[in-house]
């Protein structure tokens, strides 16, 4: 890209890009210099993601190797789509029938085989062990409940504020939130993510938090057992929580994250995989650590906090099993019984369920026969099938559960019996036989009591406060993403919220389309502007769905009643 100059100017025999998916946004800078401003006899793209999150995205690898032949996105939608549109949210996938999947899918498949060629680590080390992944669900703690309720009703936060030396007594305030989605998902990992006024370090840090709980009730086994975790979060101040909890408990630990400089991660890394190590856990961002890392002294991955992309995910749980890996790989995706988290569960599972249906049915490989295809076509869409039949009871579990998914052997479990029995008998005489692990909602700061009963929340609001607040605050909402002062030189159109509210005031919409028009730039803003990697720009794409959702079900014209 720094050489944009110089190297466009040769006719390049081959133009090779690594980490191909880096070219899945047509409109990314990286894409149009590629694409336009060189030329070249020949283009290979690498990726082991060819497909993330949509089939445009898949479109735009294929533009960039043959920009003439796949030259309208919207002509790739229409062709092929609707087999998977109830991933999108528009659920025309209904209308069809299995057959008529299976045949577009297949006439898909046929269109890729001549650019596509595909191996998975499977086929080429046999010899590696088997990766098992496993969800595992906790409630919230009591608090949690509270804040969860407080944002997802009134958009606001109940947050500790200073003391009154006057009145001796703890103030709480209520802030303004610019992104409720991503407030949703701090509340599930823990509430002290808000508490600015800082928190003591003590066991009100594992009863707080459903995740922690269920984290104190997993860590000690492991560690008894011989096991070495990795831990990916999305968030680096969540990040600083989990370090207080490995000093509370005593677990050496290691930590990477995007601040980290080149040297300090192969550092961390060698000190990580050192023979007779001392550390225990290595905490990394999923971003960061995610790629260009072999951690196979590890054999237990804790996905903490999942990320929209399930590739994301997948690349992380790969620094453990990989080659010089002896050991199986076990997963355990941390989730609350929340709507925000269960969300992006859902929304990771059709991503894979689209790319094993575009890509691994597919079977893009020299020996691949015609009956496998199909055979692994048909059993994909029966097994998709029944998962949409099948009613999810997202059941907590329990300590037997627990113990059964982790351990490895019927010595394992014993151990981790033995550690449970020790554990509710140390906690018994400490705290009391009716004590609760898991914060209930009695239990929670008397601050925060104080604020839950409050009739209005409006009149504990300090507006002075809250201005100020707008003035300073960081986060990037639809409504001020014009504020920032490069936003005009990277988008030539804007659009907000506020405006659209306020055309819808005014009636100045005569159309669905002149809607919907403005709510796609509006999202395509946010995400031109905002990186690919960034929640916003996940945010945006999700929230899209629904806006078209919502959209298409108004526009559908209502069945008449027959008398």
């Amino acid at each position: 890209m720094k050489d944009k100059h110089v190297l466009r100017k040769y006719d390049w025999q081959y133009i090779i890009v690594d980490e191909g998916h880096r070219m899945k946004n047509a409109q990314s800078k990286f894409a149009m210099t590629l694409g336009s401003l060189y030329t070249s006899r020949n283009r290979l793209l690498l990726t082991g993601t060819p497909l993330q999150n949509s089939l445009p995205e898949l479109w735009s690898l294929l533009n960039f190797l043959l920009p003439t032949i796949f030259e309208s996105v919207d002509n790739f939608e229409q062709w092929f789509s609707k087999p998977f549109s109830h991933f999108t949210g528009t659920g025309e996938s209904n209308e069809l029938t299995d057959e008529e999947r299976m045949l577009i899918i297949h006439r898909l498949h046929q269109v890729l085989r001549p650019f596509l060629l595909r191996r998975v680590k499977s086929s080429v080390l046999d010899q590696l062990p088997d990766k098992v992944e496993r969800v595992l669900r906790c409630e919230l703690s009591g608090w949690q409940k509270i804040m969860y309720r407080r944002i997802q009703e009134g958009g606001s936060l109940l947050m500790e504020g200073t003391q009154d030396d006057a009145k001796k007594t703890t103030a709480f305030t209520a802030k303004g939130l610019s992104n409720i989605l991503m407030q949703l998902r701090k509340v599930c990992n823990h509430p002290y993510l808000f508490q600015t006024q800082g928190y003591p370090i003590d066991f009100d840090i594992v009863r707080s938090a459903g995740k922690f709980e269920l984290l104190d009730r997993m860590l000690p086994k492991l560690h008894a057992a011989g096991h070495r975790v990795l831990m990916f979060s999305q968030m680096t101040q969540l990040m600083h929580v989990l370090e207080d909890y490995f000093n509370y408990r005593g677990f050496r630990y290691l930590r990477l994250d995007g601040s980290t400089s080149a040297d300090e991660r192969e550092q961390r890394m060698f000190m990580f995989n050192a023979p007779d190590s001392p550390y225990f856990i290595f905490l990394l961002s999923t971003r960061a650590g995610g790629l260009g890392l072999n951690l196979a002294t590890a054999d237990t991955v804790v996905i903490f906090d999942s990320d929209w992309n399930p590739a994301m995910d997948a690349q992380a749980q790969d620094r453990a099993h990989r080659i010089g890996q002896k050991n199986e790989v076990r997963v355990f995706r941390l989730i609350t019984n929340s709507p925000i988290e269960e969300k992006i569960l859902s929304r990771a599972t059709e991503k894979l369920n689209m790319n094993n249906l575009v890509v691994e049915a597919g079977k893009f490989h020299a020996k691949s026969k015609e009956s496998d295809r199909r055979a692994m076509l048909e059993s994909l869409i029966k097994m998709e099938n029944e998962e949409a039949t099948e009613a999810d009871e997202a059941l907590v579990i329990d300590n037997d559960e627990l113990n059964s998914i982790m351990a490895l052997t019927p010595s394992e479990e014993k151990l981790y019996q033995q550690i449970d029995h020790d554990r509710a008998t140390r906690e018994r005489h400490q705290y009391g036989a009716h004590f609760n692990r898991l914060m209930h909602t009695s239990d929670v700061p008397a601050w925060l009591k104080e604020a839950d009963a409050a009739e209005s929340l409006k009149e504990h609001v300090d507006p002075d406060m809250l201005a100020e607040l707008k003035r300073k605050r960081k986060d990037v909402s639809y409504r001020d993403m014009s504020e920032a002062q490069d936003y005009y030189n990277i988008v030539q159109h804007a659009m907000d919220l506020q405006t659209i509210e306020d055309r819808i005031e005014s009636d100045e919409y005569t159309s669905f389309a002149m809607l919907e028009r403005d709510f796609k730039l509006m999202f395509d803003n946010a995400q031109l502007y905002n990186h690919r990697d960034s929640l916003v720009y996940h945010d945006a794409a999700e929230m899209a769905k629904v806006v078209k959702s919502k959209l298409n079900a108004f526009k559908k014209p209502k069945k008449k009643k027959t008398s």
